[in-house]
């Protein structure tokens, strides 16, 4: 099964589902969640094959896990600037800029680099985060999608502009599937296999833009009476100059 069709999906459709009742933004908790709910979760990208021998078998595991092929990755996407109401702090920041890295063998951290330092670390800002739910029953493993940060949509011309999550250059993160088995006799074997999830060209997850709303409706309890001018156009008719 494409991975595409595995999530894209699943994130189009429940997307007015994603609120998670945090307002506003805090950099800390997500103000937006999805996850996948697809059958024979993310294990169904795999196929696996296995032999006890005669000794027959004793245990099987498995794990899912993320691969990122650098620490610290920049990705396509930058948050918006601070502003009330909006991403939260007391200045703009000098790079908005959402960096990934993993923070968990099953978690991925984008974030805003506020100190500078090229690392994740207490005084920056989460932007965004992926995990697997799961990850050592991968036929239940699902992915979750979580956005703590307004995200920069640049095309004022569409109200509802869907960017993707991609990374830069030849960067990329991979969904990785270890499986070991071991036979009776105390003998073991494992293999892994890697699909790739997210690179500069191609992602299952997306950030829809949060247009502004306005709305002006009468007063009815109000008069116009209230704001009556009766202005005289009349220059010194008595010719007193008074």
């Amino acid at each position: 099964m494409p991975i595409s069709k595995f999530l894209i999906a699943q994130i189009i459709y429940e997307s007015r589902l994603d609120d998670t009742g945090v307002d506003p933004q805090d950099g800390v908790n997500p103000i937006g969640a999805l996850s996948t709910n697809v059958a024979g979760g993310l294990g169904g990208l795999f196929t696996v094959m296995s032999d006890a021998g005669t000794d027959g078998m004793q245990a099987m595991s498995s794990q899912l896990s993320f691969v990122l092929t650098n620490a610290v990755m920049a990705s396509n996407l930058n948050v918006t600037q601070v502003a009330p109401g909006g991403n939260p702090g007391a200045a703009d920041y000098n790079d908005t800029t959402v960096y990934l890295t993993q923070t968990a063998a099953n978690e991925i951290t984008g974030f805003v680099d506020i100190d500078g330092s090229g690392t994740f670390n207490a005084g920056d800002l989460v932007a965004l985060k992926v995990s697997i739910s799961n990850p050592a029953d991968p036929a239940n493993a699902q992915l979750t999608f979580e956005q703590h940060l307004a995200i920069e949509h640049p095309d004022n011309s569409r109200f509802d502009e869907s960017l993707s999550l991609l990374t830069q250059g030849h960067d990329k993160i991979q969904l990785r599937f270890d499986a070991n088995v071991t036979d009776n006799d105390g003998d073991s074997a494992s293999d892994s296999a890697t699909i790739d999830l997210i690179n500069a060209h191609r992602s299952p997850l997306r950030s829809d833009d949060d247009g502004p709303h306005v709305e002006v409706d009468v007063d009815r309890e109000g008069s116009l009476k209230d704001f009556a001018l009766n202005l005289d156009e009349s220059i010194n008719p008595d010719g007193d100059g008074l």
